[in-house]
Parts: C-alpha cells; sequence; structure tokens
C-alpha cells in the first residue's frame, strides 16, 4: 500500500505560475494535490493505528539491519 501511494505521487506535475507579476511563483490547481495529501495521509494513520503495526515494525527492523 505505502508503495502504491509512493508511485501515485510520481504521477502528480506541480505547475508553478508567477502571481501577479511580482516574481513569486505559487503551485496551479492545489486542490486536486490536496486532496490526495489528505487521502494518503488518511491512509497513513489507519495503518498505523493497526493492530498488526508492531509486526510489520519488526520486519523492517530486521530487514534494515540484515542490508
Amino acid at each position: 500500500m505505502l508503495n502504491r501511494m509512493k508511485n501515485d505521487w510520481k504521477n502528480i506535475k506541480f505547475e508553478l505560475i508567477e502571481f501577479r507579476n511580482t516574481e513569486t511563483y505559487i503551485l496551479r490547481q492545489l486542490e486536486p494535490i490536496l486532496d490526495k495529501l489528505d487521502e494518503d495521509l488518511t491512509k497513513t494513520m489507519s495503518i498505523a493505528s493497526s493492530p498488526f503495526i508492531k509486526f510489520l515494525e519488526k520486519y523492517y527492523f530486521y530487514q534494515y539491519k540484515i542490508t
């Protein structure tokens, strides 16, 4: 699930536009980016509150310790 979320962000384009000729740039179409961010934060919090997270923490700890 986390890898899928990470891959989804690769397809999101961050377009910048100049703000009122001030040489300051802002993100264009911010709403889809904020929606995706909110969705992924909700998923991440759901994973973190899972009773199985301790197992996954141990798995990743040993996986990184070995490599």
